[in-house]
């Protein structure tokens, strides 16, 4: 009863006090509202459940933390082409269209008994013949090839024959008529005998300029036929090593699948299968004042050297190539300290025999040229100088690796390089080359392809740097340009005819031949496409190496490549042939993919690593419609795996993307004004933004969003309004009684 009384008397008060608590629980409300609204949580949702790395979202905390998403993607695909099912039809090899394995009984393995003598005797015999028959078909093909290269002589020489003989018939026609002319004039006229002898001069003179200008003519032509039967002899023998490539490939395939079954499940009982060696090539020249960015280099791979695991699969070592031999002091003391340290991974070797560049840059018009081509003769010495180093190490090891002596690794590249290998084999058995970097750092050749590539190099040294020449080799170029000894010869007659011409006053022979002075030089500068039949390389998407000084060595102008930071996305820097695989890769690291379907098997095809780190859980779901239908899904989960890497830097200091246009995006996130993009309006190359797509998130907002917060917030406002306006209605007779009392006291003191 007490209670109740009190309770009666202080009801205004403590009606207050409930308003007033009542008035901060809606304004929390309201800022937890606004804060974690639906368009807020998708963003977060789509920053940790991404479809791709290339999300723009994914930029939202780029100055706190820079967590790459390799893992999905390791899981994904590794050692999937290692695996090779054992069924009754014996060992089959992984292809790229992924099968439901075999059903094979897990509590009873199948017994498999040794080969017999006679299986044995049958397998060396069909070798045998198919050896018989490679070469039959190799000497039929030598028989043909013998009689063209005979055919073609010939035709040759009936060129040369007419040539000569044209040139000799003229000359005597010509002495015949002057003879002739001779002989009337003098039977006619004594006195004019002078004048006649005079004109028989001129003509013949001018008789013997034209057959002079035949005759240079006709060895420019007899040179250029020569040229032209040496470069489809060279392109001959060029598709002739092809073939053979492709069959020893074919055999090689063929030697694979009949590969001893007993020694790939004792492979696999250890732990995993052998994928080759890999052997990383560092070219190194002498810098001036001596300056050492090798024992950084080499810093790099002895932090890593503990990744290199039996498990993985591959076998890495590192060799410094000296291309200065007894001039690189850095290089005699980096391998004097090597020398009892880390000899099972690094080795030094010098250069046995340098090729030295002697071609000078053609002399004709050197300013386009330069604008052109950009090469000096240090980079055509580069070139040489990688030349030569692949070729002496091209039997080394499966896998060649380029690296630069000025970019160190990035932290992780030697765990990654076995699952980039691997992953390479199953989208593409077949590849020749891939790229992880910039510039000429990172390139991965096949050994067996090594002759080809240098070819190829050599060859078109003369016309651009050497990762430049690698990126045509990526997009199908095999020609080789033309020699510039025709083109000079072709621009000097073209030089002639113009004199001749503007003696003669032939203003409309100038212009057709200032036209072809031009033809002659785009040919000789750039006059070979993309062959998109003949790709065959791969592209990593994310940079393995960090350059030292943070710029191009060639530092042409201001505007020289700034080299992207570690596993930053480099693909904004690549060709314009090469961005088109990029884009229909958003979703994953290689490039050209493929599609990717998972089945249910892939739970099988998982090699024994992968099972470490993979679960099966099952997972209740409960339909909100449904009232008594309980759904279980069983689903394959990963289980949690590492961070590969993790750096933070400052924003305007990162080179692979507009500073500007993802300053825009994460100040649009934290104001939280942007709306989620659905993959078709997104147009991305890496981690760079079209210029179309900066200053249009406003634009992209719906109108349906910006009505709902409108109301949303005049609702709130309302409601804030009348619980202020109660609470001044209940207090003010509070405060009146309070103000009463006071004057009551006044008055009676």
């Amino acid at each position: 009863m007490v209670s109740l009384k009190i309770f009666t008397k202080n009801f205004k008060i403590l009606f207050s006090i409930f308003l007033v608590l009542l008035l901060f629980n809606v304004l929390i409300i309201n800022y937890i509202v606004n804060s974690y609204s639906i368009d807020f949580l998708r963003v977060n949702k789509n920053k940790y459940n991404s479809k791709g790395w290339n999300n723009p979202f994914d930029f939202e905390d780029v100055q706190e933390e820079e967590l790459l998403e390799l893992n999905n993607n390791f899981i994904r695909f590794s050692n999937m082409h290692e695996k090779l099912l054992v069924g009754e039809g014996g060992i089959r090899k992984p292809s790229l269209k992924l099968q439901k394995s075999p059903n094979i009984n897990q509590n009873q393995p199948e017994k498999r008994s040794l080969p017999t003598k006679d299986e044995k005797q049958q397998q060396q015999q069909q070798q045998q013949q198919q050896q018989q028959q490679q070469q039959q078909q190799q000497q039929q093909q030598q028989q043909q090839q013998e009689k063209q290269i005979k055919n073609k002589e010939k035709d040759e020489k009936d060129e040369k024959e007419e040539i000569k003989i044209e040139i000799i018939d003229n000359n005597s026609n010509n002495n015949n008529n002057n003879n002739n002319n001779n002989n009337n004039n003098n039977n006619n006229n004594n006195n004019n005998n002078n004048n006649n002898n005079n004109n028989n001069n001129n003509n013949n003179n001018n008789n013997n300029n034209n057959n002079e200008d035949k005759i240079k003519e006709n060895k420019v032509k007899i040179e250029e036929i020569q040229i032209n039967n040496e470069n489809e002899a060279k392109l001959e023998k060029e598709e002739k090593e092809e073939e053979e490539e492709e069959e020893e490939e074919e055999e090689e395939e063929d030697d694979y699948i009949n590969y001893n079954k007993y020694k790939y499940i004792s492979q696999r009982n250890k732990g995993g299968s052998s994928i080759g060696k890999l052997l990383i090539v560092i070219p190194s020249v002498r810098r001036e004042a001596n300056k050492d960015h090798l024992s950084e280099i080499l810093g790099s791979f002895e932090d890593q050297s503990k990744d290199i695991t039996p498990l993985s699969g591959l076998d890495i070592k590192v060799l410094v190539f000296n291309n200065n031999p007894k001039q690189h002091p850095v290089f005699s003391k980096l391998k004097e300290y090597y020398r009892y340290k880390f000899r099972d991974m690094f080795s030094f070797m010098d250069n046995p025999s340098r090729l030295i560049e002697t071609e000078a840059i053609p002399s004709f018009d050197d300013s386009y040229y330069l604008n052109k081509n950009e090469t000096t003769f240090k980079m055509r010495q580069k070139n040489l100088d990688i030349v030569k180093m692949l070729r002496t190490v091209k039997n080394e090891a499966e896998y060649i690796m380029i690296m630069e002596d000025d970019f160190p690794l990035c932290s992780s590249t030697i765990s990654i390089l076995p699952y980039l290998l691997k992953k390479s084999l199953l989208y593409n058995p077949k590849w020749d080359l891939i790229k992880t970097s910039v510039g000429l750092n990172g390139f991965i050749i096949r050994s067996k392809y090594i002759n080809r590539v240098t070819n190829y190099l050599e060859h078109n040294r003369k016309y651009k740097p050497i990762e430049h020449l690698l990126s045509e080799w990526m997009c199908g170029m095999r020609d080789i340009r033309t020699s510039p000894d025709i083109v000079r010869n072709n621009i000097n007659n073209n030089n002639n005819n113009n004199n001749n011409n503007n003696n003669n006053n032939n203003d409309n022979n100038n212009i057709d031949n200032n036209n072809n002075n031009n033809n002659y030089k785009n040919n000789y500068i750039n006059n070979f496409k993309c062959n998109e039949n003949k790709r065959n390389s791969l592209i990593f998407k994310l940079t393995l190496f960090s350059h030292i000084d943070g710029g191009s060595t060639y530092k042409r102008d201001a505007n020289s490549i700034k080299f992207p930071h570690c596993w930053y996305d480099y693909t904004h820097l690549l060709p314009v042939g090469d961005r088109y695989y990029v884009k229909q890769c958003s979703d994953d690291d290689l490039a050209p993919c493929i599609q990717y379907t998972p089945i249910k098997s892939m739970i099988t095809d998982l090699s024994e690593i992968s099972h470490l780190n993979h679960y099966i859980k099952a997972k209740v779901v409960i339909s909100p419609t449904a009232k008594r239908n309980i759904t279980i899904d069983v689903s394959f989960v990963q289980r949690y795996l590492p961070v590969i890497y993790r750096s933070t830097s400052i924003l305007e200091d990162t080179h692979n993307f507009s500073t500007s246009g993802v300053n825009k995006h994460l100040q649009d996130h934290r104001n939280n004004k942007i709306k989620p993009q659905s993959e078709d309006n997104l147009r991305i190359h890496g981690d760079h933004y079209d210029e179309e797509e900066e200053g249009l998130d406003e634009e992209q907002e719906s109108t349906g969003t910006s009505l709902w917060r409108i109301i949303k917030n005049l609702f709130f406002a309302f409601l804030i309004f009348i619980l202020i306006s109660i609470i001044i209605i209940f207090t003010f007779p509070f405060f009146k009684k309070f103000n009463t009392n006071k004057l009551m006291k006044k008055t009676t003191d």
